[in-house]
């Protein structure tokens, strides 16, 4: 590293931020040094700095924030022939350490070795300088600012979301969540022709929604789900210690990623964050 200061955003602990002069890093073998020109504040960011964990990530050490970044290329590290000092770029901030089956498949996403940028033990975009593998780092057109270059990032999650969803013409969608990603997915759902789309949630005023949405702001949906044609409601619990049982009778799922349930007036009690990381879609199988 220089000996060039690099002012950074640094969470210490629950409630304890800091901005401090860090050194400059170096670009390493396929890496791009970049001078940051915006990055985003993801409540993740939030999480970290309030209570110094988000879900099973705990801080161990002091960590620098921002995962939503854009920047400009200073210095390639060996290896680098894509991009040249002056490019402005995008910032995927995640992506695998090891060419596992994941990669393979073409799910990388969903490797159990990922480096992430702001995740424990990886310090996050929010520098003067940051240092990012150069294979992902996208180059942006004039047309694009390095502001919506930030947002390329959670924009990104909303358009995979409604991919894996099979969003299309005519759909109709539910959206659980009325925060920046829920509102992205509704915008991202009616460009992709839903036909309704619903979205619920506390965190933004009906009149914040964008047009053509409905909203229950407020309130939350019941997940009790039953079949069409009636039967018995029940409390049978689904997917039943997934996390435990991944390795055993959901292991296929690992890798497609889909999970078909017929609910039969069952409830859906697990919650979705037990298998988000996963990237389960649980769809009701036709006859």
């Amino acid at each position: 590293m220089s000996v060039h200061s690099n002012l950074s955003v640094m969470a210490y602990g629950p409630g304890d931020l800091r901005m401090e002069k860090l050194p400059v890093p170096e670009p390493g073998l396929n890496e791009v040094q970049l001078q940051m020109n915006a990055v985003g504040i993801c409540r993740s960011d939030v999480h970290y700095w309030q209570h110094g964990r988000l879900g099973s990530f705990y801080m161990k050490n002091p960590m620098v924030l921002g995962h939503e970044g854009a920047g400009t290329v200073t210095k390639l590290g060996p290896g680098v022939n894509h991009l040249q000092v002056g490019d402005r770029v995008a910032i995927e901030p995640a992506y695998p350490l090891n060419n596992d089956e994941f990669c393979k498949f073409g799910r990388y996403n969903l490797s159990p070795t990922m480096f992430c940028s702001a995740t424990p033990p990886y310090h996050g975009q929010l520098s003067q300088y940051y240092v990012h593998n150069a294979n992902y780092c996208f180059k942006l057109p004039d047309s694009v600012s390095s502001e919506e270059g930030a947002f390329i990032e959670p924009l990104s999650v909303a358009i995979h979301a409604c991919r894996r969803a099979r969003v299309k013409m005519g759909s109709k969608i539910l959206i659980c969540g009325a925060g920046p990603i829920g509102l992205l997915n509704l915008l991202v759902a009616k460009s992709m022709g839903a036909a309704q789309v619903v979205i619920c949630g506390d965190s933004v005023r009906g009149d914040c929604a964008p047009s053509g949405a409905r909203t229950g702001f407020g309130e939350r949906p019941s997940a009790k789900c039953r079949h069409p044609r009636g039967g018995h409601p029940g409390h049978v619990p689904i997917l039943q210690h997934l996390r435990q049982q991944w390795n055993g009778p959901y292991s296929n799922f690992r890798e497609l990623g889909l999970l078909a349930i017929w609910f039969h007036g069952q409830t859906l009690r697990q919650k979705p964050t037990c298998y988000r990381f996963f990237e389960v879609v649980i769809r009701k199988p036709t006859r």
